[in-house]
This record gives structure tokens, C-alpha cells and sequence, in this order.
């Protein structure tokens, strides 16, 4: 009866709705992890390797190979293997993106089986690149994609990032008020892997600090920051773009020592987009600093600063920034 049918498993999901997916039902027989955000990619391909290949057996089913190293053939051998004393495998394809150099003959083979594909395995790629940046590689790209659940693993909105934050928190025995991390997001910034770090270091100074349940709030969280504690370069960047430059200049040496003037960089074009965006169509300070910080990516690129250089290059870009936001303001007093 057509009301008994299983529903097919939708084609697109977001990192955050996966385990929702897996609770409706089993794992479908492919998924492509497709984005930029590692972190999360490598969250989404363990919650896969747990819900499919449990128990002892689970490394004895379980195949990795990355491309180009390992093509398209071997891969497809692995998948279509008998489970050893499971009911499943998975195999794992990294850097699925340099498998188009793989022959014609391997991606016809590829395709036919993604259409008809084994009941006992699992079989999930990855790649760095966007699902629609993979599917403008090719055809072959794009109807692998087709006959997969896309996963979308972006660099998550500050709101994914607080609530990353709270689920996180638990896994390292710390309970985090939802305030305390938007405190923290707002702080460090949107970053999976700044945050991991910041919430690994608190859970073990806390440890240190009482014997008693970890639970990080707002109290806690200022007297850290009080303290000094709390990683800066964040709140340096975002001072400068809101336009509160002694505050800005007096964190930037501790900023500097925190992170790389590359990692700085990137934070600022960030926080130079974000203003963008909320100017609209009187986007003038956000823009100019995007050029500024595009400018200066390509120095550095082009070997017009040495590497010994990088951190007075910044400084440069710290001042040009301040120098551009001062122009503006000055602008439109008139």
C-alpha cells in the first residue's frame, strides 16, 4: 500500500539537522559533505560513523581513501564488500573534488552504482569545496550530487555558533547558559575552532579552579574577562569597526600575540563584510575596508611585504582602517 512506504530521505540538509534525519530513520545509502567548515564535516562523518557502524567491529568496517591518491575504482570495490559481523559498512572518500581526474569508463561505473546503490554501506565524500562550486566542476559532479543527500557544512551565522557553543560545551562537561555563549560568540567570534579552543580552556581552568559542576554564565564569564583570560583579537577587530579606536589600539598588541596578522586579517574582512551588509545601499565604510583588506591579501601574495613584515603590514592595514572610518565620519557631519 502506498501509505505504508518508507519516505525517501530528503536531498539537502544543513550540518545542524543531520541528527534529526537519523532519528526519523536509518542512514541513507550516500551523502556528500560539501563546504568550507571542517570542523563541522568531521562532526557530521562521526555522527554518521556511530548511527551506522557501531560497536567492535566498527574499524573493521570501515574503508577511507582520498583522492587523487585513491580513484574512483577502488572505491566503488570497497563499497560493494559483504559487513564483517555487522549489518553495515561505511566508506569514507576525502577530497572528493580531485576525483574528476578519474576515467570515463570509472565515472559511468560511479554513477550506475550511486543509482542502485548497496543496502549495506555508507558511503560518504567529502570536499572543502560548495556543493555548487562542485557541480559547476562538471556533470559528473553534478549528478553525483543528484543521486546523494547533500549535506551544506558553511561557516555557521553567530546564532549556529551559539548554539554549537551550548551543544559543544557538554561534551567537554561544561554547561553553558545560552546567554553565556552569545556573550562568547560575540567575544571570540563565529569560528568553530577558536571556540572549541576557548571552551577546551575553560573547562580545564574551571576544573582547576572548584570541585563543584562546571557551569560557565555570565558572572563567571566577566570575572574571566576581568582577568584577562579570554582571547582578545575578536574584540580588538570589532572595536575598530565600530569606530572605538583607543579601546582598539590598546588590544592590539595582546591581539598580535594572540593570532597571526593573516588570521587577523581574515577577522577584519569579516567584520568589514558584516558592515557591509548592514549599511545596505549606503554601504561606504564596509566597503572600502573589503578593498583595503583585498589589497592587502594580494601584497602579501605578490611578495611586496616579506614574510618578517607580515605584522607591521597589519599594522598599516590597523591605521588605514582607522584613517578610512575617520573620513567617512568626518563625510557625513558635512
Amino acid at each position: 500500500m502506498a501509505g505504508s512506504r518508507r519516505a525517501a530521505p530528503p536531498r539537502r540538509l544543513r550540518w545542524n539537522e543531520v541528527e534529526a534525519h537519523l532519528d526519523r530513520g536509518e542512514a541513507a545509502p550516500a551523502y556528500a559533505l560539501c563546504g568550507p567548515e571542517m570542523l563541522l564535516s568531521d562532526e557530521v562523518q562521526g555522527l554518521l560513523s556511530r548511527r551506522v557502524v557501531e560497536g567492535e567491529w566498527s574499524r573493521m568496517n570501515t574503508d577511507r581513501f582520498q583522492a587523487p591518491e585513491s580513484g574512483i575504482g577502488s572505491v566503488l570495490q570497497a563499497v560493494q564488500q559483504t559487513p564483517l559481523f555487522s549489518q553495515k559498512r561505511l566508506v569514507v572518500y576525502s577530497q572528493f573534488d580531485g576525483a574528476a581526474r578519474s576515467s570515463d569508463q570509472e565515472k559511468r561505473a560511479w554513477l550506475g552504482y550511486l543509482e542502485s546503490p548497496a543496502p549495506s554501506t555508507c558511503l560518504i565524500v567529502r570536499t572543502q569545496l560548495t556543493s555548487r562550486e562542485l557541480e559547476r566542476k562538471g556533470t559528473f559532479f553534478a549528478e553525483s550530487l543528484r543521486r546523494m543527500v547533500v549535506v551544506d557544512v558553511w561557516h555557521p551565522f553567530p546564532r549556529d555558533a551559539v548554539h554549537w557553543v551550548v551543544r559543544h560545551g557538554a561534551t567537554v562537561g561544561l554547561k553553558v547558559r545560552p546567554d553565556a555563549a552569545q556573550l562568547l560568540v560575540g567575544h571570540v567570534g563565529p569560528d568553530l575552532l577558536a571556540l572549541r579552543q576557548e571552551l577546551d580552556k575553560l573547562s580545564l581552568l574551571l576544573e582547576a579552579e572548584t570541585s563543584a559542576p562546571k557551569e560557565l554564565d555570565l558572572d563567571v564569564l566577566s570575572d574571566l574577562r576581568r582577568r584577562g583570560l579570554q582571547a582578545s583579537s575578536w574584540e580588538c577587530i570589532g572595536a575598530l569597526v565600530e569606530g572605538r579606536t583607543l579601546e582598539a589600539v590598546l588590544g592590539l598588541s595582546s591581539a598580535r600575540e594572540e593570532e597571526r596578522p593573516t588570521g587577523l586579517a581574515w577577522k577584519l574582512q569579516y567584520q568589514a563584510l558584516r558592515k557591509a551588509l548592514d549599511e545596505g545601499r549606503e554601504a561606504v565604510w564596509g566597503t572600502r575596508l573589503l578593498k583595503d583588506c583585498y589589497q592587502w591579501e594580494r601584497d602579501l601574495k605578490r611578495g611586496r611585504w616579506a614574510g618578517s613584515l607580515d605584522a607591521l603590514a597589519f599594522e598599516i592595514l590597523f591605521l588605514r582602517a582607522h584613517r578610512r572610518r575617520l573620513a567617512v565620519g568626518s563625510a557625513r557631519e558635512k
